[in-house]
């Protein structure tokens, strides 16, 4: 599926004088997930903003002490979350290695927080995210995906 690209704004003020990250888009389309917290639309890599995940390689343990693949399987709850559905991604930056930082939606429902509310992924350590880290707390508190065992912060 094509996906859409509405530009929100700041078209004339990018006339004018160039300024990278003064604009917001918003893409929408079928999403392929590249990792836990990281997917394409279109050929268009994005972030999901303020959370951070296991590297795709990282080890973690289980509730009885064994390792398991984390990363992997945050990256699975990630795909399984965005299966075949419409996915609504508003960005308007980009971090060092140009993906878009970007607030996706399902269903109206916020992917990250999704993932940090099912323990797979947690709060960026310098965001600004209240809901984002209640949502952590209480994942935390059920043993829900990574705090069911023992990980090492990403």
């Amino acid at each position: 599926m094509r996906s859409l690209i509405v530009t929100l704004g700041f078209a004339l003020a990018t006339l004018i004088q160039p300024v990278p990250s003064a604009h917001a888009e918003i893409l929408l389309g079928a999403a392929t997930v590249i990792d836990g917290a990281t997917l394409e639309i279109d050929g268009q890599t994005l972030r999901l903003l303020d959370i951070e995940v296991p590297a795709l390689t990282q080890l973690c343990k289980d509730a009885s002490g064994a390792d398991y693949a984390c990363g992997q399987r945050s990256s699975q709850r990630l795909s399984e979350l965005l299966k075949q559905r419409q996915v609504t991604c508003d960005w308007s930056n980009l971090d060092a290695q140009g993906r878009r930082l970007a607030r996706c939606s399902v269903a109206g429902q916020d992917a990250g927080l999704k993932l940090v509310g099912q323990g797979w992924a947690v709060p960026d350590r310098n965001c600004k995210c209240e809901t984002y880290r209640a949502a952590a707390d209480h994942a935390k508190a059920q043993k829900l995906g990574l705090w069911a065992g023992s990980f090492e912060m990403p």
